[in-house]
């Protein structure tokens, strides 16, 4: 990858400054652009981004295919800003997205990243963590794994920031288009979004999603993956297994995720996957088929 322009992003909300590195990175799909990348205490996502061009390169096909012009788009857990500039170089000056990202320092290289987007989509960038209320939390923040702060405490000791939590039952109040896809990557808070989706979801409010589905942190954030998976069930959700090693969408059933949660993903290994959630009244199978094995 060609490197340009080594610099240190100024203090931001009383952050300690950012070493960043920007690097050349895109799709064919979307193009290839200038991103600005973490090069200290990150052990996989920027440099990954620098040594590759592109980060989780199949769930970022599966992304890109559903951001299709005018599309409303959350990017939940953020980091610094890869999926949120896909998404809006995709969606056109019609669509829209909203970035959240709590942790300071990601969050100062997504401002960078969002200012350097040519498209004329709006991107609208929030410093703080979705959940199921609006509250004060802290987030523990990992020495190596930018990617890989949450909300809970865990047996590692970790240094943390005090951040604001907000829902999305809130923050959607009175929107007249609402999002029509959702990635939600919280390191196990994916119960709580959804719980802080409680009213929309309740008014029939289906967007598409992926989800990270990450046992140990949901334990860790008081919820349980087999009710999460349920609760997608019963919402009328068709679910896909998303694995970067396994790049075809696999249809995951009631006995599929029980094998799943019993033996390959569990709390004690701190295993994950991803999931494809496509409502049964989403029109959006047809641009995936040639990715399903249903």
């Amino acid at each position: 990858m060609l490197l340009s322009t080594l610099k240190k992003i100024p203090k931001l909300f009383g952050a300690k400054p950012v070493d960043t590195k920007v690097v050349k990175v895109g799709t064919p799909r979307a193009g290839f652009f200038d991103l600005h990348v973490h090069t200290t205490n990150d052990k996989y996502i920027s440099p990954e981004l620098e040594r590759d061009g592109i980060w989780e390169s199949f769930e970022t096909e599966i992304f890109s295919r559903l951001c299709r012009p005018g599309e409303f788009i959350l990017d939940i857990g953020a980091n610094i800003g890869w999926y949120t500039a896909i998404a809006a170089r995709l969606i056109g000056p019609a669509g829209s997205v909203h970035a959240f990202e709590p942790d300071p320092a990601n969050y100062a290289l997504l401002r960078r990243n969002v200012a350097s987007i040519p498209s004329k989509a709006k991107v609208r960038l929030f410093n703080f963590a979705i959940g199921e209320k609006r509250q004060a939390s802290t987030l523990f923040l990992s020495p190596i794994n930018r990617g890989d702060h949450n909300l809970f405490a865990s047996q590692e000791s970790r240094q943390s920031v005090t951040i604001e939590v907000r829902a999305l039952d809130d923050l959607l109040r009175g929107c007249r288009h609402l999002p029509t896809l959702l990635k939600s990557d919280t390191q196990g808070s994916e119960a709580r979004v959804l719980r802080g989706a409680r009213r929309l979801l309740g008014e029939g409010w289906r967007p598409n999603m992926i989800l990270e589905f990450w046992p140990y942190g949901l334990h860790g954030s008081g919820d349980d993956a087999g009710a999460l998976w349920r609760q997608l069930d019963d919402l009328g959700y068709a679910t896909f297994k998303l694995l970067e090693t396994e790049p075809r969408l696999t249809r995951l059933r009631q006995d599929d995720m029980a094998y799943w949660l019993g033996e390959r993903i569990l709390v004690e290994n701190r295993g994950f996957i991803n999931l494809l959630c496509l409502h049964q009244s989403s029109d959006q199978l047809q641009v995936l088929a040639d990715l399903i094995d249903d």
